[in-house]
């Protein structure tokens, strides 16, 4: 079962990695809110793929009960470093023990 959750994972990521390609060019981020969505992507990353991954997520979650949340910026800024900017975002959103975030910023290649 272990391997069936980490398999599904995977697939949600590739899915989710398929918009990590160059993205349309945009101004340093601060952390994001998330509000009613699972997926902020600032740099159009996704292009019109956005209800394609939002549907991967949803799977994921009725599978394995882990709120899986994406965020594309262009760069992580408005704090001291990557960790520091995951670790904000995740408070600000009132992330728990069973949520994961996935940020990447486009510009710094992170």
């Amino acid at each position: 079962m272990r391997s069936r959750r980490l398999l599904f994972l995977g697939v949600v990521l590739a899915v989710v990695g398929l918009g990590a390609g160059p993205g349309t060019p945009a101004s340093a981020e601060d952390p994001p809110s998330f509000g009613s969505s699972h997926v902020v992507d600032r740099v159009g990353a996704l292009g019109s793929r956005t209800a394609e991954v939002t549907a991967a997520l949803d799977r994921l979650y009725a599978e394995t009960r882990t709120d899986l949340f994406v965020a594309y910026v262009d760069s992580f800024t408005g704090v001291a470093d990557r960790q520091q900017w995951a670790d904000q975002t995740a408070d600000e959103n009132g992330l728990g023990t069973n949520d994961v975030l996935l940020a990447v910023a486009t510009s710094d290649r992170q």
